[in-house]
């Protein structure tokens, strides 16, 4: 059995109903734990991560970290695999895509903005699992990363305007 096989190719699905905000979501929950564990999955982290994700705009910050606990505690109780499978299923045209947004989002080295090679493989099995093209895939990599240094940028602005502002 390959090493991710558990979580992108499970035929169990979930009980529970999930929106298109909470597929999107749950493959940011699935990759996180693909890359870790579920036990070290921090949902402060994740739902930190997908806060500047421009497709999350129309949630309150409480709602996405309420999400993000509820999609953690059902895939605890009915197994990452089961949740992948539920939120794919959902996933189509351009939903497909932000939802694999979400799963690079868990991948990028925010120092380095790359995706590090011993995370590749399982961007890889999410592309893959996801059913989408290499083309496609890069476009979105390259977004994500860009995405991560213009918030770099901004962030440094901000820490020099303060600097400024202090000194006056």
């Amino acid at each position: 059995m390959a090493k991710y096989d558990k979580f992108f190719n499970s035929q169990k699905t979930i009980k529970e109903e999930l929106t298109p905000e909470d597929a999107v979501t749950a493959i940011a929950v699935v990759t996180a734990a693909a890359e870790s564990s579920l036990d070290e999955v921090d949902a402060d982290t994740i739902a930190d991560l997908l806060w500047d994700f421009e497709f999350f705009e129309e949630l309150s910050e409480d709602d996405l970290y309420d999400a993000v606990d509820r999609l953690l505690a059902v895939a605890d109780e009915s197994g990452v695999g089961a949740l992948f499978s539920s939120a794919k299923a959902l996933l189509t045209g351009d939903l497909l895509l932000d939802g694999f947004a979400s799963g690079v989002l868990m991948l990028v080295d925010e120092d380095e903005l790359i995706i590090p090679k011993g995370r590749q493989a399982l961007l890889k099995r999410l592309q893959e699992a996801l059913g989408i093209e290499d083309s496609d895939a890069q476009e979105v990599i390259d977004e994500v990363i860009e995405a991560f240094n213009e918030a770099e940028t901004l962030d440094l602005e901000e820490e020099e305007e303060e600097g400024e502002a202090h000194q006056n």
